[in-house]
């Protein structure tokens, strides 16, 4: 049994059970209240082009759990939108959330702020 194991690419039924370990870990690093990839997550997830690995996918759940506050990732969460299919509609309040992180991102950027130093948001 000295057979290697193929590329993440190749093994696209691991992709469910992968992005679920991953947002698990990273919920309980993070203390986020995000338990999952959506429907559409997964399909974005699968449908990408991953050039990456297994380091890749982590980094990339690890990112979004960081800054969603949605309890399923989406597309746009996992930065996927590219390879999201038509018809995951954000709600007011994911929308309002997303405009909210964009230019708060934007700023700190402007003002060499690091994420290390910046505080995390809070819902009021």
């Amino acid at each position: 049994m000295s057979g290697a194991l193929p590329p993440l690419r190749e093994r696209s039924e691991d992709f469910e059970i992968l992005a679920e370990h991953f947002v698990r870990e990273a919920a309980k690093k993070t203390r986020s209240k995000t338990v999952g990839p959506s429907r559409a997550a997964l399909a974005a997830i699968k449908q990408y082009d991953r050039p990456g690995d297994l380091l890749e996918l982590g980094n990339r759940i690890f990112r979004a759990v960081l800054f969603s506050r949605a309890p399923h990732l989406s597309p746009r969460d996992l930065e996927l939108t590219k390879f999201a299919t038509a018809g995951e509609p954000l709600s007011l309040e994911q929308s309002r959330d997303r405009a909210e992180k964009e230019t708060l991102t934007g700023a700190a950027r402007e003002l060499r702020i690091s994420r290390m130093t910046r505080p995390r948001l809070r819902a009021a």
